[in-house]
């Protein structure tokens, strides 16, 4: 099932409940400590019953653990061990304890079968894809901060201190509740919303942030409440200051009716593009290029977003249709002059035409946006160096 009933314990301590601040705290604290990282592979290894321990790692190093190809392991995390991030692919019948602090919080695990973590350290965000047969033991029910999942063929999660939470998931599950799902595509988020669990599929907002349809309702809820304050503060104004504009009680009440219908219709526009976007990414995923650019086309017709743009541009890009390419590269970044993405795909495809000061000149705006990503200053070396 993906919907855990409110949990009835009383005077119990609740699993912490993490804020839209708190997210935006930890990818900080993520992004920050990708410096200086070193990453101790363990690799296609077979039959091996192993600890990871402070020996193990790299001195005086930030240090990742990655497991690629590992079979019918037994592997522990001991608890004075720090992992900046865990990353588990393509393992079979293997068995992970994790007791050491994971300072990003994050894990992922895909393309695995038959593996069980025993998780006694907090994960903010566990990314499972594409796996069957997985088992999560949580010792406290406060280490589990999400779980987001894609593809997962049995999911079972379990809690040592609240038994009763445990539950089962995966595909075949939500499938019953989301019957249009794509095993491929389409994500899923485990977490406690107020104290109880709770399973949403996954929406990408306007702004590229993902969101549910719970929390974007309730902020649409409040932003109504907001909007319908800031017009009767607007209308009071108006009203004291009417007789000096020369503006009758009639003329007040006709043009705030007539903003909020033009502030509705807007809206009603933005929610039709984005579900053209929607299905041009969803086409875009399975390599349907023509059809993701006819999707992305729509959208823009109903409502001009620098979002639909940049994907259309992607795709553009990936057929090597550089000139239709650029002119979205250059749509995109006039309706938002500070998308990163804009500029630095406006560079890759100068780069590609031959136009290398004017590539320098696009990837350094993307550069001056985003200082820190190695990417982009590596194309604008790149672009330097032609």
């Amino acid at each position: 099932f993906s919907k855990k009933p409110p949990s009835t314990m009383s005077n119990e301590k609740k699993a912490e409940e993490l804020s839209p601040q708190d997210y935006l705290n930890k990818v900080k604290a993520a992004y920050d400590i990708k410096q200086s990282l070193e990453t101790l592979f363990l690799r296609d290894e077979v039959d091996q019953e192993k600890s990871i321990t402070v020996e193990s790692l790299i001195p005086k190093k930030k240090n990742a653990l990655y497991m690629k190809g590992c079979k019918n392991g037994k592997y522990k995390v001991v608890q004075n061990v720090d992992i900046v991030k865990i990353l588990i692919e393509d393992c079979h019948d293997c068995v992970i304890h994790l007791h050491g602090k994971i300072l990003t919080n994050v894990l992922e695990i895909w393309k695995c079968n038959n593996v069980t973590l025993h998780i006694d350290t907090e994960i903010f965000t566990l990314q499972a894809d594409l796996c069957r047969n997985l088992n999560f033991h949580y010792t406290h029910k406060k280490y589990l901060g999400s779980i987001v999942q894609a593809g997962i063929y049995g999911l079972g999660v379990n809690f040592v201190d609240y038994p009763e939470l445990s539950f089962a998931s995966g595909y075949e599950v939500l499938k019953k509740e989301y019957p249009e799902i794509n095993d491929k595509i389409d994500q899923f988020i485990t977490r406690f919303v107020d104290g109880s669990l709770l399973t949403e599929a996954i929406v990408r907002l306007d702004n590229g942030f993902h969101s549910t349809e719970r929390e974007r309702t309730a902020f649409d809820e409040q932003k109504e409440k907001n909007d319908q304050g800031t017009e009767e503060a607007l209308r009071k104004m108006l009203k004291l200051a009417g007789p000096a504009l020369g503006l009758s009680e009639k003329d007040i009440y006709d043009k705030s009716k007539q903003g909020k219908e033009e502030k509705d219709e807007q809206l009603k526009k933005e929610q039709a593009a984005n579900l053209k976007k929607h299905h041009g990414n969803k086409h875009l995923t399975n390599k349907e290029y023509e059809k993701a650019i006819k999707s992305y086309t729509e959208g823009i017709e109903i409502f001009e977003s620098h979002l639909l743009y940049s994907n259309r541009c992607w795709v553009y890009m990936l057929l090597k249709d550089w000139e239709k390419a650029l002119s979205d590269a250059n749509k995109c970044i006039e309706i938002q002059s500070d998308f990163v993405k804009g500029h630095y795909r406006k560079g890759c495809i100068l780069i590609e035409l031959g136009r290398k000061e004017e590539a320098i000149s696009a990837l350094t705006e993307a550069h001056d946006l985003e200082p820190k990503d190695e990417e982009i200053l590596a194309t604008l070396n790149k672009a330097k160096a032609l």
